[in-house]
């Protein structure tokens, strides 16, 4: 019987499945889902790639007087376009997969210059 339990559970594995272990009555349960973070209802969210040697911004622009989040994708981040800089904002920042956003309020119009702290990858979102 238990030979039979054990080649039951062996294409599970195999494909992907996962066999449950048996945890103590006692043990915490982990959350299942990230907590929220509560934010700003008029917080402008920013996807950042990277391609090439530019940071392309999605949507491309914000509204001038509202907060800005600026969300990196860790995983596409190419040497040192992790160390992010936006000096107009004293903002220097260098993203990882625990930390990838970057968060500031334009109050002007105008160009907002994004680059790597070797200036080798640039980019500009637009503030309207």
């Amino acid at each position: 019987m238990l030979i039979g339990l054990c080649l039951l559970s062996f294409p599970l594995v195999a494909c992907g499945g996962e066999v449950e272990e048996a945890k103590p009555a006692d043990a915490p349960t982990p959350p299942t889902e990230a907590a929220e973070v509560e934010a700003p209802e008029d917080l402008q969210i920013v996807q950042v790639r990277v391609e090439g040697d530019e940071y392309l911004f999605s949507p491309p622009g914000v509204r001038a007087g509202f907060p800005v989040r600026l969300i990196f994708d860790p995983a596409g981040l190419p040497g040192c376009s992790r160390d992010v800089a936006i000096p107009d904002f004293q903002i220097a920042k260098v993203i990882s997969p625990e930390d990838a956003t970057i968060e500031f309020t334009p109050e002007t119009q105008g160009p907002v210059s994004v680059a790597c702290s070797m200036d080798m990858y640039r980019g500009e979102l637009r503030v309207e």
